[in-house]
């Protein structure tokens, strides 16, 4: 895939009503359809994302409970949890492990992953993520 602003908008569209647009490191603002549409927004603009390198417990726990078919949340254990970021970390940059649901979860969340085939670093070097310092 070619770094190209059409192209750029469309990946924007993943993080549609999150706080993660930045433009010349002003603070996160809402990416709404219309900030997608403004040209030089985009075009300077990029996402401030989490790596899953900080995902979260809770966020651990929702993917576990979406990956074993809803099971209980009361029921997922420690060490469920960290087999869970384990699984993610291993898998970073291989979309196909992702399946729909745990993607849409993780985006919706503001965490970077890979995009048709670019990885994250690529996304970064492209100038279209930058990853948030934690």
């Amino acid at each position: 895939m070619k770094n190209t602003l059409e192209n750029k908008q469309r990946f924007l569209g993943h993080y549609l009503g999150q706080e993660v647009f930045n433009i010349d490191n002003e603070t996160d603002i809402k990416l709404t359809p219309l900030c997608i549409q403004w040209t030089n927004d985009i075009r300077n603009g990029y996402l401030k994302l989490t790596s899953l390198e900080n995902i979260t417990d809770e966020d651990a726990i929702e993917i576990a409970a979406i990956h074993y078919h809803n099971l209980s949340k009361e029921l997922l254990k420690p060490d469920v949890i960290q087999l869970v970021k384990t699984m993610l970390l291993a898998h970073k940059d291989c979309e196909e492990i992702l399946i729909c649901e745990i993607s849409d979860y993780l985006r919706s969340k503001g965490y970077a992953l890979p995009y048709l085939g670019l990885s994250v670093e690529q996304l970064i070097h492209f100038g279209w993520i930058q990853i948030r310092e934690i």
